[in-house]
């Protein structure tokens, strides 16, 4: 088993926070390697990518790869669980993932601590019950949200939003990625919702420019988009 594989697993199931938090940063830097690993992140400073806010990228990171590949899947769960067992996430009853990336890994993560899951669709079914919410009753429950990646944060306030309305307790959203993004940061205090993620584009892009993912010109192009995208 990868050395860093069995710190996770061990500090993960111990659910010691004294153990999370000298573990978050290697966590974050393991899942950002195995991401450059895997092919799920790309740079490209001419064309960029939009995302489903509008918002232009140089910046793409396919977090749903990370649950295509068994060893990356195996990083992930570990993560998930570090952070699902720490103090910030006690006395939840299920986890609610985010549809559709979300969907896997909060079932996964359900599985390993013995406790519910339901799912948010982005929008109601035209058909059958018209829910947004599968899987069950979230009426007095507490849950929290995983997303697969949080950009701007849009889908998953969404997600808290609908969950809320339904009666669930929500106040914590737990990512695999997150851009980081100091107003994203600020739209979730301002819900009441507490955000978590398992490593960062800044992380990422640390990563990627000491394995040689990115050349100095890159790297310091994308942390210049990444911190004037941030106060937009």
């Amino acid at each position: 088993m990868h050395e860093n594989h069995t710190i996770l697993n061990r500090a993960a199931y111990e659910g010691c926070d004294e153990e999370f938090e000298k573990n978050k940063k290697l966590m974050a830097r393991v899942i950002a390697q195995e991401l450059i690993t895997i092919g799920a992140f790309r740079f490209d400073s001419k064309e960029g990518f939009q995302f489903a806010s509008g918002m232009r990228s140089p910046i793409y990171i396919d977090g749903r790869m990370l649950m295509e590949h068994a060893t990356s899947r195996s990083f992930v769960l570990a993560g998930l669980q570090l952070y699902a067992t720490s103090s910030a996430f006690s006395e939840h009853t299920c986890v609610s993932g985010v549809a559709t990336g979300g969907i896997a890994p909060a079932a996964l993560l359900a599985d390993l601590l013995g406790i519910e899951f339901v799912y948010v669709r982005s929008a109601a079914k035209d058909h059958g019950k018209k829910q947004r919410i599968e899987g069950g009753s979230v009426t007095g429950k507490r849950t929290f949200v995983v997303e697969d990646t949080v950009t701007t944060g849009g889908s998953s306030l969404k997600a808290i939003d609908v969950l809320r309305q339904e009666g669930a307790r929500v106040e914590t959203c737990l990512s695999l990625i997150s851009y980081d993004f100091e107003q994203t940061k600020r739209h979730f205090i301002e819900t009441g919702v507490s955000l978590y993620s398992l490593t960062t584009i800044p992380t990422i892009l640390e990563v990627a420019h000491e394995v040689g993912a990115l050349s100095k010109e890159e790297y310091k192009m994308a942390c210049v988009w990444h911190e004037q995208a941030g106060r937009s």
